[in-house]
């Protein structure tokens, strides 16, 4: 076992895996969607040098799915709903966000 690979199979991206999170939610969801991937790059040359998952990797799968495919699942559901049914985004939703506003 090489010297270095100690060190690295301690290490743990629990706390990248905050910091990425709470940059997607303070308004930098750009940087956060970064960082994510960077983390998540280095855990992975971890795990390659290692064979072992170091701790917080699942975290950073998680917010890559929840941030990036979530939204983009329901983007595209959204576009696919309005192109097939002939109805529009703002009608999938219904007038739910006039009641109450006084606007209309």
């Amino acid at each position: 076992m090489p010297i270095g690979s100690t060190v690295a199979a301690e290490r743990s991206f629990v706390g990248p895996a905050l910091l990425s999170w709470v940059m997607y939610y303070v308004g930098f969801y750009v940087v956060g969607l970064v960082l994510n991937i960077k983390y998540l790059s280095d855990s992975k040359e971890i795990q390659d040098a290692t064979g072992k998952a170091p701790a917080g990797r699942g975290c950073l799968w998680a917010l890559l799915i929840v941030h990036l495919w979530v939204p983009a699942m329901v983007i595209f559901v959204a576009v696919i709903a309005s192109l097939v049914g002939g109805v529009g985004v703002l009608g999938v939703l219904g007038d739910w966000w006039r009641e109450g506003t006084g606007m209309f």
